[in-house]
């Protein structure tokens, strides 16, 4: 076919049609916003993104394009399944019936294909009904018709073709052609094209784009081996993509296609028959249905009404009428803007959960300002009481959405989200997706493994990059000089940060929102397309994000998973199991209980909000002694105001070190519980409606502008105050100062809304934690059992509040923690690594028939659940098998031996030789008594399944011979410019400064606590050969106090492992013996002499009461832990102690 002249064609428009976008997942790097951008550069007037079996960037793309006066063309490329495959087609949404069905399509291909992993469409479910509004575009080489063409089946293209244009009718199927530098294309052109006249088909022009420019191909085709996990050396040669996939432009596509210019007009026409709007300004509310006969403003009202009697049948006449004006205010507010239906809604749910003993959080966010809400029972604290505003939360002078937050127990929040499913229908429910993208250090990882560069070193790199929020390559470039130096001198690491900086920021993979639950008035599909994971079942995904779900006018309800109120739920379960005549109601608690504050001035440990040392120690400082305290000490821990000294202000004004100044009388009441200091953004809200008579609206949108820090915003907005504070007859000096704090002080000031409600939760914790400490203590430790870290503190601080904590006891312990009837704690077996939750429920259910009597017994009644080898070495290294009086080391090493003859035992039992659960044969069964566990060794192997040292601790090996040391126990370290301390390494972190010298942090414990310790470069270099997790160390130094969180940690000067400290200062060796005897003599003189060094050594003997010490003057020894187990071990020692004589 002959071409024109370029020149003739420079007047025609083209419009892309095949894009993908970073979205598509599988492949295809760019976002919409940048397509959009690149088409208005070139002119182009409409554009069409049709990401790969999703529309997750739909929205996206929808407002970019209209916001840069591009049409947008919306569709996505379809998956078909056919018998011979699968093969591509793209479709555009003509009108909204096409979307709607395009998205019924997607959604259907997640849940009825079982096949693909990304969803796929049988092709005979497809019709003219479900096709309705839609144009396809047959796919090219990559569709059913280049499936006929590579396979030489030409004779089954026109039906196919026929076959489509019957479910297409007028002219809605499009033949699709493409020149991106792929095999046979040609070849198939030319075949499409004859078929094309044939049957009188349209052929339209496509680029199949996947990268905006040229020069993308590369970080492309990297994108998809990180996706389809191959090396990108083997990807470049099998991967089906080609360098010419880029964003072309207009001149370009038309004179690639100068020959067949229709190909070229069709684009346009097809842009033109495309037309949806996904935007009506309009908020598509579920449907509320209220008791026939009632309005939902009569039935709000009468709820109200019934929960002001339920909750404040106390108040006086008075009050009542206080609050009746507050609920009217609120409900003409709520009706006038159409929420009505919303706050019954999140009724309904949170009364179900706690009618249903679903845990509900007292409230969260700036709900806890609405009384209506008080009385809907969606949130449990008084508003008024607290002084909290409804404007905060819902503002009638700038109309947005309200967002009730709402936490529910983590075990759970599912079921409420079962009952919303179930009562508002589960085509109109749905939860919502998020997208994980190539974050810094997941992008240098990724790209390191395509690239074929060994795991560690590629971990090597990626720990180069900071760990912060926010983090890019470039900052770590600027920030990390061993990365940079890295990137300047070595080629193959520049290029894997020069791909990793193409990828960064592209979609990697989606998942789900923590909480966020979208009900439709509609079936969501009406809105959206629906996702869910392959081979996953579980509530329904929406495509479209949080941001595009609300830019639609869905409602997003949050339903949050807090752990904190399943701590406090199963602590009351504790308690009712240890006090079974004991009844009370948490919520009903006193706040004013002062042995609840004086108990928390010691120690906040387990306790919500405040478990961090820098808390800790804002508490001690601070000495809270009433709730308000607690509200404030949440908004105050936070890094604006420990920055700012406000928190200083506030503790010395607190204790009458500073004088209180409250600038004017009318604002004491608004002021006094903060002694002066603007805290709270309500304090704002509160000063701009008592000084300058602002509405309680108008007063949020200048709390909001503060916020904002808008130079020229801020100047409007003083000017406006201060007049009509002066109007007001205040004077225009104190109008002006109180501004300036005010404005000072927004930018750190708190929704005092949800620290109320998240300081009752403190306080609940707080008044569980005085009361009933091993009750809450063992659902504390319940609720983290996963996390070792944290079940070692709260260990520690059952310690301190003396609670034991028994060893794990196969025969007594459950799955969780749990609390005897001396309150204390039994361990839990789901707390021991190696176990799981399967092999715990068993143990317990098989414990039912009676308690396990031997080790034997144990593997005999568990063999038909697969118990193995590191079950058993968990059950036994835990200490949980104590209980049968064998030592730990004689049953490890007789594992193998328990194995074989339990299996026996099973087997015989399935030939009825014998009962299983009768008395397993253990008379013949002999236990391998060669192994020897000293102290450390057993409580090493105790803390690789328990993450920690429960029955003893490696340090009281060393006691006497640390007594002899000046040391300062650990936790009475103070600031102190010259101190020795002494304790075990739990863990080193090493990092680099900017000039690449390396430094460590050491976390050091003793008995008594534990403190941190910086080692700079040159002693660090000096030492790191001696320095290793689990050594004892001396450390000499000095300490200091950290200016943020009180807390102390040691500037190392000197450092010595126990060893090299022994060996730099020689102390004695003192060892006691109670007799004497040759064989006695000959093996010590043996075991000494084979460890020379110069330590003396004196013996001591004792005999008929009298005890003679001698110096061995012809022998000294180097002191060593072998030297000491070695002497531990033979039987005529009593004693044998390291000691120094001068430290």
């Amino acid at each position: 076919m002959p071409r024109l002249p370029l020149s003739l064609l420079m007047t025609e428009q083209f419009v892309h049609l095949n894009i993908r976008t970073s979205y598509s997942v599988v492949d295809g790097i760019g976002f919409p916003d940048e397509y959009t951008a690149i088409a208005l550069a070139n002119s182009q007037p409409g554009l069409a993104v049709n990401d790969f079996m999703n529309c997750y960037s739909t929205l996206k793309f929808f407002k970019a394009a209209t916001h840069q006066s591009i049409k947008p063309i919306l569709g996505a490329q379809l998956l078909i399944r056919e018998d011979f495959g699968c093969y591509t087609v793209t479709c555009l949404c003509m009108n909204l019936e096409g979307y709607q069905n395009l998205s019924a399509l997607i959604t259907n291909s997640y849940y009825e294909d079982s096949y693909t992993t990304y969803g796929s469409i049988a092709k005979t479910d497809l019709s003219i009904k479900s096709l309705a509004g839609l144009i396809v575009l047959s796919g090219s080489v990559a569709g059913e018709l280049g499936y006929y063409v590579t396979n030489n089946q030409p004779d089954k293209i026109a039906s196919a073709i026929m076959a489509w244009k019957t479910l297409l009718p007028n002219d809605r199927y499009y033949l699709e052609l493409q020149r991106i530098g792929l095999d046979h294309t040609e070849v198939f052109n030319q075949s499409i094209l004859k078929h094309a006249i044939e049957l009188d088909v349209p052929v339209v022009a496509t680029n199949a784009v996947r990268f905006l420019r040229k020069k993308d191909y590369e970080a492309h085709t990297a994108r998809v081996c990180i996706n389809q996990g191959k090396l990108l050396q083997a990807g470049c040669e099998e991967l089906t993509y080609t360098n010419e996939q880029y964003f072309k432009s207009t001149s370009d596509m038309i004179e690639l296609f100068s020959d067949i210019p229709q190909a070229i007009t069709n684009t346009v026409e097809i842009m033109k028959r495309c037309s949806v709007n996904l935007l009506d300004d309009a908020y598509a509310f579920p449907v509320f249905k209220p008791p026939h006969g009632s309005t939902l403003e009569q039935y709000i009202y009468d709820c109200c009404q019934a929960g002001m009697t339920a909750r404040l049948s106390q108040l006086d006449q008075q009050q009542q009428q206080v609050y009746q004006a507050r609920i009217d205010t609120e409900l003409t507010i709520i009706n006038s803007m159409g929420f009505t239906g919303y706050f019954l809604i999140v009724s309904d749910f949170v009364s179900w959960a706690k009618e249903n003993q679903v845990p509900v959080g007292p409230g969260r966010g700036s709900g806890g300002g609405s009384l209506v809400a008080y009385c809907l029972n969606i949130i449990d604290i008084d508003p008024i009481e607290h002084g909290l505003l409804f404007e905060r939360f819902l503002n009638p002078e700038r109309v947005s959405m309200p967002d009730f937050d709402i936490d529910f127990c983590m075990d759970k929040r599912d079921l409420v989200i079962d009952y919303v499913v179930d009562h508002y229908g589960k085509e109109h429910v749905a939860q919502i997706i998020t997208y994980g993208t190539m974050a810094a250090k997941a992008v240098v990882r990724d790209v390191g493994r395509i690239m074929g560069l060994s795991p560690g070193y590629v971990d090597k790199i990626a720990k180069m990059v900071p760990f912060e929020i926010g983090m890019t390559l470039s900052k770590a470039l600027d920030q990390s000089q061993d990365l940079a130096q890295l990137y300047r001198t070595d080629s193959e690491i520049q290029s894997l940060i020069d791909l990793g900086l193409d990828l960064e920021g592209n979609i990697r993979n989606v998942g789900k929102h923590a909480g966020g639950v979208v009900i439709a008035p509609k079936p969501i599909v009406e809105y959206m397309p629906l996702y869910r994971e392959h081979g996953q079942s579980g509530h329904p995904v929406t495509q479209f994000d949080k941001d595009d779900v609300e830019t639609m006018g869905l409602v997003k309800f949050d339903f949050l998973g807090l752990r904190t109120l399943t701590i406090i739920d199963w602590a009351l379960k504790n308690i009712s199991s240890t006090h079974s005549n004991l009844v009370f109601d948490i919520n009903g608690i006193a706040l004013d209980d002062q042995r609840v504050y004086k108990d928390l001035h010691q120690d906040t440990s387990a306790v919500f909000q405040l478990e961090s040392r820098g808390f800790s120690e804002l508490v001690k400082r601070l000495k809270p002694d009433c709730f308000e305290d607690i509200v404030a000490l949440v908004a105050l821990y936070r890094p604006g105001p420990l920055q700012s000294g406000m928190v200083d202000d506030f503790i010395e004004r607190k204790h009458g070190l500073s004088q209180i100044d409250y600038f004017h009388p009318d604002l004491k009441p608004i002021l006094e519980t903060t002694y002066g200091v603007i805290l709270y953004q309500e304090q704002v809200m509160k000063i701009a409606q008592v000084m300058a008579r602002y509405s309680l609206g108008e007063a949020d949108i200048l709390r909001r502008a503060m916020g904002k820090k808008k130079i020229e915003e801020m100047q409007r907005q003083g000017a406006i105050f201060i007049q009509r504070s002066v109007d007001n007859q205040y004077p225009d000096s104190l109008a002006r100062q109180v501004f300036d704090l005010m404005e000072k002080f927004a930018g750190y000031g708190f929704n005092k809304s949800h620290s109320v409600a998240y300081a009752l939760i403190t306080y609940q914790t707080a008044w569980l934690k005085t009361y009933y400490p091993a009750e809450f203590m063992a659902a504390v430790l319940s609720s983290d059992m996963d996390n070792t870290d944290k079940v070692v503190a709260m260990i520690r601080c059952c310690q301190r509040l003396n609670i034991l904590v028994h060893p794990p006891n196969i025969n007594q312990g459950e799955y969780y923690f749990t609390v005897n009837k001396k309150s204390e704690i039994m361990y839990g077996l789901g707390a021991i690594k190696g176990l799981g939750e399967p092999m715990c429920e068993a143990i317990v259910k098989q414990r039912q028939a009676g308690s396990y009597e031997k080790i034997m017994d144990v593997c005999c009644r568990l063999s038909a659940f697969k118990i193995n080898r590191k079950t058993l070495e968990s059950l036994i290294t835990s200490g949980a098998c104590d209980c049968f009086g064998i030592s730990r080391v004689d049953l490890f090493v007789s594992i193998d031996r328990l194995i074989h003859h339990s299996q026996k035992t099973l087997e015989n039992s399935q030939r009825g030789q014998c009962d299983l659960f009768g008395q397993p044969a253990e008379d013949d069964f002999e236990y391998i008594t060669s192994g020897f566990w000293n102290e450390r060794e057993r409580l090493k192997r105790e803390k690789s399944v328990l993450g920690y040292y429960l029955s003893g601790h490696p340090l009281k090996t060393y006691q006497h011979e640390l007594k002899y040391l000046p040391h300062t126990p650990l936790s009475d370290v103070k600031v102190q410019r010259n101190v020795m301390i002494c304790g075990f390494v739990e863990a080193i972190k090493v990092s680099s400064t900017k000039s690449g010298r390396r430094f460590a942090i050491i976390a050091l414990e003793d008995l008594t606590g534990s403190v941190d310790v910086m080692v700079y470069s040159d002693l660090y270099e000096e030492i790191r050969h001696d320095l290793a997790s689990g050594l004892v160390m001396v450390i000499q130094g000095e300490s200091k106090q950290d200016q943020y969180n009180s807390s102390y940690r040691m500037i190392a000067k000197q450092c010595w492992n126990i060893q090299s400290y022994r060996e730099y200062k020689h102390p004695q060796l003192s060892i006691v013996c109670q007799s004497v005897s040759l064989t006695c003599m000959d093996e010590l003189k043996s075991v000494l002499s084979d460890s020379p060094g110069k330590s003396k050594v004196l013996l001591s003997i004792t005999h008929q009461n009298q005890t003679v010490t001698v110096s061995l003057p012809q022998i000294a020894v180097l002191i060593t832990d072998s030297l000491i187990d070695r002497l531990q071990r033979m039987s005529a020692l009593t004693s044998c102690q390291v000691r120094y004589t001068n430290g």
